[in-house]
């Protein structure tokens, strides 16, 4: 049995009009690049010019050169910085043994300041809904509010093109997923969500990427989804990444018809009990019956931009407007056992992405 409960507020970007929008994928340009090394490495002694620069890519069986990209890497005692362009988005290798690798070319910016902290990526990330204090768990270790840390981030972004949309508490709490290592949280940051803004909407997705596939079904292509997320604690940035930029293109439809709320309720209300599998199960998952007994929590109903694109296309799509469900999801994973295990990526995905003009669900993995 699936339980879900509902106890959310309602965004809507404050707009005359949603257009429906081309997008297609983009390169970091250098002027972007320097600006966030300066900002983000400026204070840190790192004083080495981020320049791009021709770099091969070779086939991990041959050492063939299959491509090239632009990239720069820099370390120092306080930390490293690293950008890179995708300069041949989703190429595709035939090996020797038959089977096709498939390169990751995706352009990325990644930060990380060299501190003596465990990382924050094991402990499942906390909204945080009052952003004027620091959150009571984390008092004795943070001293920066939400609102002081949204205010730092913005200015790192400014020029960019993003902000944050959502910040999220999160800890260094081991739970033993990567070395066994079994800890209670010392310390506490926050992670924010970024995103993109066009015509006064912002572009919301998930962490990942669509995959084309040709007509036998083999994967031809990918094109990840931009992503930025930023950990921010009492020293400022820990940690910096953002990935897969993109190109707005031009307006496909100027105003377009909405369905009522109501209605999206409904298709929300029918999918739902489905949406764990859609999302998260593989086949083997659903064949053992996991995903069907859980309780998810909505907490935060958005409208805003979804990247969509054609079955098999990774070379453009379009931003259309769409219903987005946060919250948080738990499900039997254990037919033994009578625990709930909190599934979902840090910080969280949407549970549940309805296209606001016709109300189907958008298959974010598929990209349609």
């Amino acid at each position: 049995m699936l339980t879900v409960q509902i106890d959310a507020d309602v965004a809507v970007p404050e707009v005359e009009a949603i257009p429906i929008l081309e997008v297609v994928p983009a390169d970091f340009s250098q002027s972007t690049v320097s600006l966030l090394f300066e900002r983000l490495c400026g204070t840190l002694g790192m004083g080495q010019d981020a320049l791009l620069a021709d770099s091969d890519v070779t086939n991990r069986e041959t050492g063939e050169v299959i491509a090239h990209r632009m990239r720069v890497d820099v370390s120092g005692e306080a930390g490293h910085f690293s950008a890179a362009n995708n300069s041949d988005l989703g190429a595709l290798i035939e090996t020797e043994s038959g089977e096709y690798y498939l390169p990751e070319f995706c352009a990325e910016i990644r930060f990380v300041r060299y501190v003596e902290h465990p990382n924050f990526s094991e402990h499942p990330a906390r909204r945080v809904s009052d952003e004027s204090a620091v959150p009571g768990e984390a008092a004795g270790s943070l001293t920066v509010t939400p609102a002081e840390a949204r205010n730092a981030v913005d200015a790192l972004l400014d020029g960019t093109g993003l902000s944050v949309s959502d910040v999220y508490l999160t800890d260094d709490a081991q739970f033993g997923f990567t070395d066994g290592i079994v800890s209670d949280a010392q310390n506490y940051a926050y992670l924010m969500q970024c995103s993109r803004t066009a015509e006064g909407v912002s572009c919301r997705w998930r962490y990942g990427g669509t995959q084309a596939a040709d007509e036998s079904g083999r994967a031809c292509g990918t094109w990840a989804y931009e992503y930025c997320s930023v950990v921010y604690g009492n020293d400022g940035v820990e940690f910096f990444e953002w990935r897969s930029p993109v190109e707005i293109g031009d307006i496909v439809v100027a105003n377009t018809s909405l369905l009522p709320f109501d209605k999206i309720m409904d298709v929300f209300h029918s999918m739902i009990a489905a949406a764990g599998q859609m999302e998260n199960a593989d086949d083997t998952a659903k064949d053992e019956g996991l995903y069907e007994h859980g309780e998810i929590y909505i907490d935060k109903i958005v409208l805003t931009y979804q990247r969509i694109n054609e079955a098999g296309c990774c070379s453009g799509g379009y931003l259309v407007p769409a219903w987005q469900f946060f919250g948080r999801e738990l499900y039997d994973l254990d037919p033994g056992s009578d625990e709930l295990i909190e599934t979902g990526n840090v910080p969280p995905d949407a549970i549940l992405t309805i296209n606001a003009v016709d109300g189907s669900v958008i298959g974010r993995r598929q990209g349609y």
